[in-house]
């Protein structure tokens, strides 16, 4: 085996607060050609030390495939007077979107992704935008052919095909049509990638014409724009992590100035939907007078003091269940209010009059254990039905309408697995006591067959931020491993939402670090102990971005709990990204991790930030990391930086002597178009997912 690369050091020292840290690889963060030789020869590396399980990971590909149907499409959407659909054909790897005048007639493509990437010379596409105009005659659309999430913006007649002449750079997710289908409100992003302004764009005109809307110069705070489904409004939200505000403008005058709905406060945090037939134009979540939970509150334009909004909800615990209210989608006569209860998702569909919400009336729909529900994507406005969809981690997707005025739920459409069976597997649902005595909720996913008695391998997921969620979803890729026997856990530490916003504020800023101790408890007690349902010698521990970080910092607390980590765009240099505030998403960032310019908080993040915290070489398990050179997330220096910094704290320098071995370090860099999400198309991903597979099998000391 060829020695790994070794970083270049350059003596650099960060002086903070009244102490000085030497810092050897920042130059990573700033001379871009020497960091990129480093990147090529860590990924000549890393590919040269996982050939021997080339053999592995394709028979993982062709399983994977296998489950694959030639031909993949979801359910018709219906958008004004026709039907719109996703599609993937038989070879294609980032699909379709098509159209149908009707449901006798022949489906036409509208934009073919694989062709459009093409164009660019890539073989990566996402789209950022996708809107039919209200007369159904164009179709706002935008493409990102490099992974970098800035996008192209273009208006296309649906009846021919073919792109007006205007392009718009440098556009972001979301926008909105105005009533007359000419108008088209979109945002822009700043040189850190915050999108910041929302532009007014007429299809025909030069862009350089556009009007600018709005500009949001905190710096905390990132816009969105979109249109609302009655029509009436174009809606534009200010977000950060602890405060918002709302403007609208009226979709038949998208001139008009935008006027706010419910103001600006710090730390209110709230969002609205514009509703008909209500007691008032707006519907807000809001968490204003203490509801750290959210309540439902009535609100008219201009009426930007909270204390002034009418509730909209009984007084809390009245039906003695406790929720997190996340979402509410108005529909002519419903609002559908998404939620979280004993931490599964919620839908509370909720009948609506002059008089308020019906709360007598309301249906409950509650997602079983393991199980994921929500809202799909809903277009229409006066309908009797909505769609929602549900999905497992081993069970594919499946829609369903749900009625409005109550009865059973009818599938639509199911999407396919061939070659799989669901019934194989079981999910269960089991909580750990950690140190502190909080209770994590951890599902577990097993082969049937496969022993929970200790003796099976165990692949630990994490991610525990933002209080967001990753609710169960299929993946056609899952089941490899748990034929082989790997129990796959998901450990819900804190820092998620999983169990409302007290998870989250019990997981971020100055108690982050619980998020890292609930993470190597639930390792232990799945892994040790008389009621130890796998082997804990064999358990390797994966999460990607602020997963990375829970994946890296938990290896740093008890590096000998985990046989391996797997750290997938790991945010690890904690410390010196959170200092610098040209950095995408940092200023943002602050009321997440804390801002290190402030002495308190430098304490907080030096104290379980990665590059910061080196376990001894000798306690490492195994470890991969992984980077994309267009992540616009988090900027590959980051793991360049931690692998260099394992490296050069090792006296054999993470050297890989046994595939999956204790000690051994990897870099899988993607130096091509790639995202911070991986790859884009859909084989193009199970490549991608089967080298890290074959990698976790290795340390699992699984070679078939």
């Amino acid at each position: 085996m060829e020695q790994p690369p070794i970083a270049p050091r350059r003596p650099h020292v960060r002086a903070l607060h009244g102490t000085e840290v030497p810092d050897d690889f920042a130059w990573m963060a700033s001379d871009p050609e020497a960091l990129g030789a480093y990147l090529h020869a860590e990924r000549a590396y890393h590919d040269a030390a996982t050939g021997p399980l080339e053999p592995l990971r394709r028979r993982l590909v062709t399983e994977m495939v296998s489950r694959t149907a030639p031909v993949e499409h979801g359910p018709p959407v219906r958008i004004g007077g026709a039907e719109f659909r996703d599609v993937l054909p038989e070879g294609a790897q980032l699909g379709q979107f098509q159209r149908r005048a009707g449901s006798d007639e022949p489906w036409r493509v509208l934009v073919d992704l694989d062709a459009e990437a093409g164009r660019h010379g890539s073989t990566y596409g996402e789209h950022g935008t996708r809107a039919v105009s209200p007369d159904g005659r164009l179709l706002a659309w935008s493409i990102d052919p490099t992974g970098d999430e800035r996008y192209e913006l273009r208006f296309r007649s649906i009846t021919d095909g073919l792109d007006a002449d205007e392009r718009i750079p440098g556009t972001y997710y979301g926008g909105a049509w105005a009533a007359d289908s000419a108008t088209f409100l979109y945002t822009r992003v700043d040189h850190v990638y915050r999108p910041y302004q929302v532009w007014r764009h007429v299809v025909g005109t030069d862009p350089a014409q556009d009007a600018l809307v709005l500009q949001e110069d905190d710096r905390r705070f990132e816009l969105f724009v979109r249109a609302s489904r009655c029509g009436r409004w174009l809606v534009i939200a200010a977000v950060s992590r602890d405060a918002a505000e709302t403007w609208v403008v009226p979709a038949e005058d998208p001139m008009a100035t935008p006027v706010s709905v419910g103001g600006r406060r710090e730390g209110h945090e709230y969002h609205v939907e514009p509703v008909v037939g209500g007691p008032a134009g707006f519907l807000a979540v809001t968490n204003h007078g203490g509801a750290r939970e959210f309540a439902l509150a009535w609100l008219d334009l201009g009426q930007d003091d909270p204390t002034t909004w009418r509730p909209a909800m009984p007084p809390e615990g009245t039906d003695g269940v406790q929720r997190r209210y996340l979402d509410a989608a108005a529909f002519a006569g419903h609002v559908v209010v998404s939620a979280r209860q004993d931490g599964q998702q919620a839908l509370l569909v909720l009948p609506v009059s002059t008089d308020g919400l019906r709360w007598d009336a309301a249906e409950l729909h509650l997602a079983p254990p393991a199980t994921s529900l929500e809202l799909a994507e809903n277009e229409v406005f006066h309908t009797e039905s909505v769609t929602v969809v549900t999905q497992s981690l081993v069970q594919p997707r499946v829609w369903w309408d749900l009625p409005l005025g109550g009865g059973a739920w009818v599938q639509r459409h199911r999407a396919e697995a061939p070659n799989h069976d669901p019934a194989a597997y079981v999910a269960t649902r089991r909580w750990v006591t950690a140190r502190d005595g909080a209770r994590i909720p951890v599902t577990l996913v097993a082969h049937r067959v496969t022993p929970m008695d200790g003796s099976a391998p165990c692949l630990l997921y994490g991610y525990g931020a933002y209080e967001y969620v990753y609710d169960p979803a299929f993946s056609r890729a899952l089941p490899s491993l748990l034929d082989r026997g790997v129990v796959y856990a998901h450990a819900h530490v804190r820092g998620g939402g999983e169990l409302g916003r007290r998870w989250w504020d019990e997981g971020h800023l100055a108690h982050k670090a619980n998020s890292f101790r609930d993470f190597v408890d639930v390792a232990r007690a799945l892994g040790t102990g008389p009621d130890a349902q796998v082997d804990g010698s064999r358990i390797v521990a994966r999460g990607g971005s602020a997963g990375g970080l829970l994946v890296a910092a938990s290896m740093g607390l008890d590096p000998e709990a985990f046989a391996a980590v797997i750290a997938e765009v790991p945010f690890v240099d904690v410390v010196n990204s959170m200092l610098d505030a040209e950095l995408p998403l940092t200023v943002g960032e602050w009321e997440e991790w804390g801002n290190p310019a402030i002495a308190e908080q430098h304490a907080w993040l030096v104290g379980y930030a990665p590059y910061e915290q080196v376990p001894p070489a000798a306690r490492r398990p195994f470890v991969l990391a992984t980077g994309a050179v267009h992540d616009p997330r988090v900027l590959v220096h980051e793991p360049a930086k931690w692998v260099a910094k394992l490296r050069a704290t090792d006296p054999a320098a993470g050297a890989v002597t046994r595939l999956g071995s204790r000690g051994g370090v990897l870099l899988r860099v993607t130096l091509g178009e790639g995202s911070h999400g991986g790859a884009a198309g859909r084989y193009a991903w199970l490549e991608e997912e089967a080298a890290t597979q074959a990698v976790i099998l290795a340390a699992m000391g699984i070679g078939s």
